[in-house]
């Protein structure tokens, strides 16, 4: 049983007051030219949680320099030098530092073991974060249809992606530690919707404020974490119930700069030292409030922003990266937003409730060695809490994310010492696109029934699935242990051989085969024999 770090806060109940007189702040982001690493050699925990050794021992991921942490005397330079650290990252060796003055750079870089310093935006310390969409009551208005489950109104998204089945097999999420990286957790922590949701925090920290409470400020996260954790009978529950969690705030939503890439790099950290298997972030950057610091599309797959660097590494780590695609579909910018375009993180689009992509959600580039995003969920009037609890219906790639990554979750026990790679080619090959993906929605809609069963049947010779997809032609599925032929004949009601076909499976481990056009077109039950490896297999199979 994981054991669990109670960080929880209480309020005084004090009135926060904006000033007139506001202290402006400038941020810089301070890169190091050296680690002190001799210390830490041979000393691993020291650094990482017997559960983060645990993933790298998993996975067979060695401890490098990146795990190192940064040089306190380097750090104490800082501070005798006046500065204000506010966030330091191991694996960029580098620094937040605050300070009064403007256009500090120069004055930084001649610092001992200083290798570069950037501005990275500014912010001011009396103001509070302002309201986002999810708190305008306009949309809270809507009515939801009737609940028919125990799901309540999350039915359908959970639905959707085949979860559902996942938690009639026992699988929900335990002793999985997901990592919540958002803008805030508003109220999660005294709402009735998320009540038992509570119970399943490991720890709470803020990076843009440093403190461990998360929840006075946006309520973005709040819905975000809903879609994953909530536990309310014939109301919300989320995709993995019974998970555990972090809830780390890197978002300030008050402003948009750069230094909130390093929050999210710093909050990773965080994650991966704790021992998170899974990174859940509906966060990415395209535009600032000084356009000086745009990203543009140019930099796309190109990892250099600084937050694809961090999903990057945290890739590397061992943790599934999966964050939301972005919500700039029907916008000028388009395209995925960061770090949404790391090959190695799952990017998530956002798809409507008839399984079609809503227009909100940003797409790939044409024409890309890269797919993105690499698939959907449902992210279009699914069913989220807010702050004040009500469950209301939202829209954006931010909901489709967690939806996914509660699924993803109950999937980690059997993913935990499988490459990355393979977790991302075995969700691919179990979507509804998987042999035409596109740039709208990657491989499409995941069934992650489907995908369980690719990992649980992966040292046998079966055939376990059929199905029509969107390009009316029927598909099975399966796994073989060796490069095998597949002879596959269909047959009617009255056993009678309606079609017979040799399908070629070119090498060992999981397939999906589409069918030649058969010449089984009327209504009927029918079955499908399939032999291979001189074993015989049937499926029926319906046609309306």
């Amino acid at each position: 049983m994981m054991k669990k770090v109670l960080l929880f806060c209480f309020f005084c109940g004090c009135i926060l007051q904006t000033f007139a007189q506001q202290q402006k702040v400038y941020k810089y982001v301070v890169f190091f030219t050296h680690k002190d690493t001799q210390q830490y050699v041979g000393y691993p925990t020291r650094f990482l949680s017997p559960q983060s050794l645990l993933r790298r021992q998993n996975q067979g991921i060695a401890i490098n320099s990146q795990d190192y942490p940064v040089s306190s005397a380097l750090l104490d330079t800082l501070k005798m030098a006046g500065y204000t650290t506010h966030g330091v990252s191991r694996w960029l060796n580098c620094a937040v530092v605050f300070s009064d003055k403007k256009d500090e750079q120069q004055r930084l870089k001649q610092l001992y073991g200083v290798k570069s310093a950037e501005w990275v935006g500014y912010g001011y310390k009396s103001i509070k974060n302002k309201p986002t969409e999810a708190e305008q009551p306009a949309e809270k208005k809507k009515k939801a249809p009737k609940a028919h489950t125990v799901y309540g109104k999350s039915w359908w998204q959970v639905e959707m992606i085949g979860a559902h089945r996942l938690h009639e097999k026992g699988l929900q999420g335990k002793d999985v530690l997901v990592a919540v990286i958002d803008a805030g957790f508003k109220n999660a922590n005294r709402i009735g919707v998320l009540e038992k949701a509570m119970l399943q925090v490991a720890a709470t920290y803020d990076f843009v404020d440093l403190e461990p409470n998360v929840f006075d400020d946006d309520e973005h996260g709040t819905s975000v974490w809903s879609c994953m954790a909530a536990n309310d009978t014939f109301n919300l529950i989320g995709t993995a119930p019974q998970a555990s969690y972090l809830l780390l705030r890197s978002e300030d939503a008050q402003t948009e700069f750069p230094v909130e890439e390093f929050y999210w790099v710093i909050a990773a950290e965080f994650a991966d030292s704790a021992g998170a298997d899974i990174i859940n972030s509906s966060l990415g950057y395209t535009d600032f409030d000084n356009e000086m610091f745009n990203h543009n599309s140019k930099q796309v797959f190109m990892q250099s922003t600084w937050i694809s660097k961090g999903a990057a590494i945290a890739s590397e780590k061992g943790l599934l990266v999966i964050n939301s695609s972005g919500n700039e579909g029907d916008k000028d910018w388009q395209i995925v937003a960061f770090p949404g375009d790391v090959d190695e993180v799952i990017t998530v689009g956002a798809v409507d409730a008839d399984g079609f992509v809503a227009s909100f959600s940003s797409i790939g580039v044409k024409g890309s060695k890269y797919l993105k995003p690499d698939v959907a969920a449902p992210g279009k009037g699914v069913f989220v809490a807010s702050a004040d609890g009500e469950v209301f219906p939202g829209n954006g790639t931010s909901y489709a994310c967690p939806i996914l990554t509660g699924g993803m979750a109950c999937l980690w026990p059997l993913f935990k010492s499988m490459p990355q790679k393979q977790i991302k080619s075995l969700l691919a090959l179990s979507s509804n696109d998987y042999n035409q993906p596109n740039i709208y929605s990657g491989y499409g809609l995941p069934d992650l029934s489907l995908l369980h069963a690719f990992v649980t049947t992966a040292k046998t010779d079966t055939i376990f699935d059929m199905r029509k997809l969107s390009d009316k032609y029927w598909h099975i599925a399966g796994n073989v242990t060796q490069p095998s032929i597949i002879e596959i004949t269909i047959l009617n009601e009255r056993g009678e051989s309606v079609q017979t076909q040799l399908l070629p499976v070119d090498k060992p481990g999981s397939f999906r085969l589409k069918l030649h056009q058969s010449d089984a077109t009327n209504p009927g039950n029918y079955r499908l024999v399939c032999t291979m490896q001189q074993k015989r297999m049937t499926l029926p199979f319906l046609i309306k």
